[in-house]
């Protein structure tokens, strides 16, 4: 998964917080999505 990808599937509800225009937000929760991916492999 790429950021570009993640970026497209993320929900409305979300994109329409006004924190959502502050990029590191955006870069902590696809960082988040992508570790939370390799959570779910170990457990």
């Amino acid at each position: 998964m790429n950021y570009e990808d993640w970026e497209k599937n993320v929900p409305e509800a979300v994109r329409n917080d006004p924190v959502w225009q502050f990029y590191a937000y955006r870069k902590a929760l696809f960082l988040f999505d992508l570790a939370w991916v390799d959570c779910e492999k170990l457990m």
